[in-house]
């Protein structure tokens, strides 16, 4: 089992948009709050299945990364990610 910060943020009149400092080239967007959740764990499967996953990030590095965006208002999700829920 693993988790992975997401940096989510959203500008007005657009969809919130969200990217893993740990996972290279993995994005994902949520039309609403309700949606975002279930789109980063999609997102998250789609980049790491079929491959050894990559190392979470501690999130005094995730604040670090995100430092300018966190500034204008974006928050931090933690998403679970779990191979074997994939085989369920």
């Amino acid at each position: 089992m693993s988790g992975y910060f997401a940096i989510v943020d959203k500008d007005q009149d657009c969809a919130y948009g969200l990217w893993f400092p740990a996972v290279e080239s993995c994005f994902s967007a949520a039309d609403d709050e309700c949606s975002i959740l279930p789109n980063a764990m999609e997102a998250l499967s789609a980049q790491l299945d079929g491959f050894e996953a990559a190392p979470s990030t501690d999130i005094t590095e995730v604040k670090r990364i995100a430092k300018k965006e966190l500034a204008a208002a974006t928050y931090i999700i933690s998403v679970h990610y779990d191979r074997c829920d994939l085989d369920r």
